[in-house]
């Protein structure tokens, strides 16, 4: 049984599933907040932020998150979203010594993310530091490489190649992927008959 099936004959693989209480449609859709705010995006906005910060020595990678936040502060307020409070490189580097050992993630709440990404693109357009804007371009060539990030892999495996771990965005899908396979065991056809969809 797949959760296609949604006839109302069909019967239920497990007793614990038959009990509506247990299982709900929500658990089987994927978590937006988790797989895509909290995941793919702050990997990705990690990565824009190691580009536009970590060109130089480490003593001068919190200057540089000085620099960037200011920017990224214009940015939202032209998009009346709320800004970052405070921008360090802890906040997206796991070893500020060595900023390319690691993929980099951003620490930051899902709310914080999601208004953060649009200012980024903007940041990575319009900034006129020499060193900054090169970096900026390399980032947009990726993103024009890969069109709505749909094969983040490529850019992943083009930076692995010069030691930079960058892109990882495989992680949350990965999980939701894990669990939508073993969704289909899950039958949320009990629960169906009661959601009103407006």
């Amino acid at each position: 049984m797949s959760v296609e099936n949604m006839q109302p004959k069909v019967p239920i693989r497990h007793p614990l599933f038959a009990e509506p209480s247990y299982l709900t449609l929500w658990q089987v859709c994927p978590d937006l907040m988790h797989s895509k705010h909290l995941g793919v995006d702050q990997y990705v906005a990690g990565s824009v932020l190691a580009l536009l910060t970590c060109g130089g020595l480490p003593a001068q990678f919190q200057a540089a998150c000085d620099s960037v936040l200011e920017d990224i502060k214009a940015a939202c307020s032209r998009h009346g979203a709320r800004s970052l409070a405070s921008l360090k490189p802890s906040m997206f580097l796991s070893d500020v010594k060595q900023p390319w050992a690691h993929y980099p993630r951003l620490k930051a709440r899902a709310a914080e993310t999601k208004h953060l990404m649009p200012a980024l693109r903007d940041d990575t357009k319009i900034n006129s530091n020499i060193a900054r804007l090169d970096m900026s371009c390399r980032i947009d060539s990726i993103i024009d490489a890969c069109p709505r990030f749909a094969l983040p892999t490529d850019a992943s495996a083009e930076l692995l190649e010069e030691g930079r771990f960058l892109f990882n965005v495989t992680f949350k899908p990965h999980w939701l992927l894990h669990s939508l396979l073993i969704a289909k065991h899950a039958s949320p056809r009990p629960n169906l008959s009661r959601l009103r969809l407006a």
